[in-house]
C-alpha cells in the first residue's frame, strides 16, 4: 500500500491492517451439508495514521484516502484474487475446479487517525502491549 500511496502523492506515518473472516468448522468436517467450505465473508481494515503527517503541515482531503483505498483493492492480489474467483488446474494442464467470486465476500474498510492519542489507543488495541510507551514513529 505504501508503493500505491507515494505513487499518488500520499504520506502516512503507520499504516495497521487486520483481517477477520467468517468460518464455519461444520462445512469441511461434514457436519452439515448446508454449511459451505470456506470462508464465508472476510472484513479488512486499514488504520491509517497521520498524526506526524499533519504536524509537519501535510494535509490530504477524504477524497485523497478513498482514492489510496480504491487503488489499494485494486492493486492488492490476494483481494483480487477473492473477487475475482480462480480456476485451479488439473492433472496434465487441463482446466481444473472453477471458484467463482461470492459477492459481498470480501469488504474493506480504512479509518485515518489524525489525533495521536487516539491513534496510540488504537495502536494498543491491535498490537498488544509491545506498544506501550513507543513513540508512534516505532510502530
Amino acid at each position: 500500500m505504501r508503493a500505491v500511496a507515494t505513487s499518488m502523492g500520499l504520506s502516512y506515518d503507520r499504516l495497521v491492517l487486520s483481517a477477520e473472516a467468517d468460518y464455519d468448522e461444520r462445512g469441511p468436517k461434514a457436519i452439515s451439508r448446508s454449511v459451505p467450505i470456506g470462508f464465508q465473508g472476510m472484513r479488512l481494515h486499514l488504520d491509517v495514521v497521520t498524526v506526524h503527517c499533519l504536524e509537519n503541515g501535510v494535509v490530504h482531503s477524504q477524497k485523497d484516502w478513498e482514492r489510496l483505498l480504491s487503488a489499494s483493492e485494486h492493486f492488492c492480489v490476494v483481494a483480487q484474487t477473492l473477487l475475482g474467483g480462480f480456476t485451479g488446474e488439473a492433472e496434465e494442464g487441463k482446466p481444473g475446479p472453477s471458484r467463482e467470486a461470492q459477492p459481498g465476500a470480501l469488504t474493506t474498510t480504512m479509518k485515518v487517525w489524525h489525533d495521536e492519542d487516539a491513534a496510540r489507543e488504537m495502536l494498543r488495541s491491535k498490537l498488544g502491549p509491545k506498544a506501550v510507551g513507543l513513540p508512534l514513529a516505532d510502530f
